[in-house]
């Protein structure tokens, strides 16, 4: 009777197990890809993924109960497998623009930029008024850095394309680059986002001692953030992401994790070492 019941037990063990490895072949992981960028997207030295972007995209693929797994890949590949890809992908944090959505799905939005600023060389922002509009910042022909292919939000992409071209130095990289650049004398200024200034000089006494920021008097309001996916993913799983964010964006769980971005204060002086 005993061995019976053992059987029994085993040959339940054996149909969940069967059953598991089942689901996982038919619903592999779905990679997330997404790029080192502090404080948005952060790969920690153990290879754990977090940031504020990141851990939102958890709460909603969690909330979805999709599985998922991250993958780090340059900002430029990342677009070439969304474009190209043949199974399901998903990109984190992405502005939309009429040229993403050729290729590209985007979800409801995931976060709000605040407005875009620029961090510039101290001795170029003595020429430039306290809170200067983004005529009087074009105006002066500073030497412009743009990260290539990557999108600073629509208004200050429109700007940048009227911009003289000799006057701006593209690069392949991210945002850390260009302070690079300006500490260097390579660029005058750049657009940042107001979330990535703020860890830039509290990291760096390079650019507490040479660089400042300026906001746009002008400036919009912030851009939004989306996730961005292939067209390889079929409506039932978009409509399932787009319910989750919806759901996550009325929890404390949201609220905690964007509540930092309200209270930055930069501080751009040089501080105690």
């Amino acid at each position: 009777m005993k061995s019976g019941k053992i059987i029994k037990v085993f040959l339940s063990f054996i149909v969940i197990f069967l059953a598991i490895k089942l689901e996982a072949n038919v619903n592999p992981p779905i990679k997330v890809l997404y790029f080192d960028r502090t404080p948005f997207y952060i790969k920690n030295l153990d290879n754990s993924v977090s940031g504020f972007l990141i851990e939102i995209t958890k709460l909603i693929l969690q909330k979805a109960k999709i599985q998922y797994e991250f993958q780090e890949t340059p900002t430029k590949r990342i677009l070439s497998m969304i474009e190209k890809g043949t199974e399901p992908l998903i990109s984190v944090g992405w502005f939309k623009n009429p040229q993403r959505e050729d290729f590209a799905i985007f979800t409801e939005p995931i976060y709000k930029n605040r407005p875009q600023i620029i961090i510039i060389q101290k001795e170029k922002a003595a020429y430039l008024s306290k809170n200067p509009t983004m005529k009087e910042i074009l105006s002066k022909r500073f030497k412009l850095g743009v990260i290539d292919g990557f999108s600073y939000g629509k208004w200050v992409d429109g700007e940048i394309a009227k911009y003289p071209q000799e006057n701006i130095f593209k690069f392949i990289g991210d945002p850390s680059n260009s302070v690079v650049m300006l500490e260097n004398n390579r660029i005058d200024f750049c657009f940042i986002s107001y979330e990535e200034a703020d860890y830039f000089f509290s990291k760096s006494a390079g650019a507490r001692n040479l660089l400042t920021v300026k906001q746009i008097a002008d400036a919009p309001e912030g851009d939004l953030r989306y996730l961005m996916l292939n067209k390889k993913f079929d409506k039932d799983l978009l409509d399932k992401i787009n319910k989750a964010i919806i759901e996550v964006k009325e929890s404390q769980e949201y609220k905690k994790i964007i509540s930092f971005s309200s209270n930055i204060q930069i501080k751009t002086s040089t501080l105690q070492q």
